[in-house]
C-alpha cells in the first residue's frame, strides 16, 4: 500500500477506536506500523494528521490545494535563486512558511515539484497559443497578427527573469533519467499539439500544401527556446517589439499559401 494511504487509514481507525480523543502521530505511526519520524515525513504535524482523521472536515480541499499552490511558489522561488541541486525540500518549505512533511504531502519528491512548475509554465503554452494562432492566420492581414502572437510569446517567456533561470536549471539537470523522460514527453504533448494546429489550417487552405507541420512546429519552438537562452547571456540584446516583425515575416513567407 502506499505510504501516504497507509498512513491515512491508520488515522482513520485511530479516530474510529478514540472517536473523542485527539488523533496523535504517535497514535497513528504506532497503529501503521511505522515511525513517527516517517509520518511527519509524509504527512506533517499533528494538524495535518487530524485532517487525515475527519477532525477538520470543512474546507480541507481548498485548504490542501492552498497549501500546494503555496509550495510550487515556493518552490520556483527558491530553484531560481539558488539551482536546482541546491534547492533543498528544507528550503522549499521554509520559503513556504509550511513543515517538511507538507511538502512531502503534495510532492513525493523534489523531482516531482519540479517537473509541476514545468508542467504548470508549459500548460500556458498548450492552451493559449492554439487560439492566438489561428486567429492571426485567418486574419485579413495576416503578418499584423503573427507579429503580435510572436511579440506575445517571447514577452511571456521573457518577462519573468526566475523562469529563465529555472529553463536554464531543467536544462542542465536534463541528464536525469526521469527528468529527461518527463520533459520528453512534455515536450511531445507540444509538438503533436502545435502539428494538429498547423495541419488544420493547412487543411483549411491557409498554409502552403507542400509545407511540413511537425518540422515547422519543431523550427518554431526551436527559435523561442532560443530566443529565451540569448536574453540569458545577454538580457538587453532581446528587443522582442522589433524582433517578433521580422520573424513573422520570415515565417509567413515560407508557409503560406502559394495560389
Amino acid at each position: 500500500m502506499d505510504i501516504k494511504k497507509k498512513i491515512k487509514a491508520a488515522a482513520k481507525q485511530v479516530k474510529q477506536a478514540h472517536p473523542s480523543g485527539k488523533v496523535s502521530v504517535s497514535n497513528v505511526a504506532r497503529t501503521a506500523g511505522i515511525s513517527r519520524q516517517t509520518v511527519y515525513r509524509h504527512i506533517g504535524g499533528k494538524g495535518q494528521v487530524g485532517r487525515l482523521a475527519g477532525n477538520q472536515p470543512t474546507e480541507v480541499g481548498v485548504a490542501d490545494e492552498k497549501s500546494r499552490d503555496r509550495i510550487l511558489s515556493a518552490a520556483y522561488k527558491t530553484i531560481s535563486q539558488v539551482g536546482y541541486a541546491a534547492a533543498t525540500v528544507d528550503k522549499i518549505a521554509a520559503e513556504a512558511g509550511l513543515t517538511k512533511g507538507a511538502v512531502y504531502w503534495h510532492f513525493a519528491t523534489k523531482k516531482d515539484l519540479f517537473l509541476a512548475i514545468l508542467e504548470k509554465r508549459l500548460a500556458h503554452r498548450l492552451i493559449e497559443y492554439p487560439k492566438y494562432a489561428h486567429a492571426a492566420v485567418k486574419s485579413a492581414d495576416v503578418l499584423p497578427g503573427l507579429a503580435t502572437m510572436l511579440s506575445d510569446q517571447i514577452s511571456f517567456a521573457l518577462s519573468d527573469p526566475d523562469w529563465q533561470k529555472i529553463y536554464l536549471s531543467y536544462l542542465l539537470h536534463g541528464q536525469d533519467k526521469d527528468i529527461a523522460k518527463r520533459l520528453h514527453e512534455l515536450y511531445t504533448v507540444l509538438i503533436n499539439s502545435g502539428t494538429a494546429l498547423l495541419s488544420k489550417m493547412q487543411k483549411d487552405g491557409l498554409l502552403d500544401q507542400r509545407v511540413d507541420t511537425r518540422q515547422l512546429t519543431m523550427i518554431w519552438t526551436a527559435v523561442l527556446d532560443g530566443i529565451v537562452l540569448a536574453s540569458l547571456r545577454s538580457p538587453s540584446s532581446i528587443d522582442y517589439k522589433l524582433l517578433a516583425p521580422q520573424l513573422a515575416r520570415i515565417f509567413w513567407e515560407g508557409i503560406k499559401r502559394r495560389d
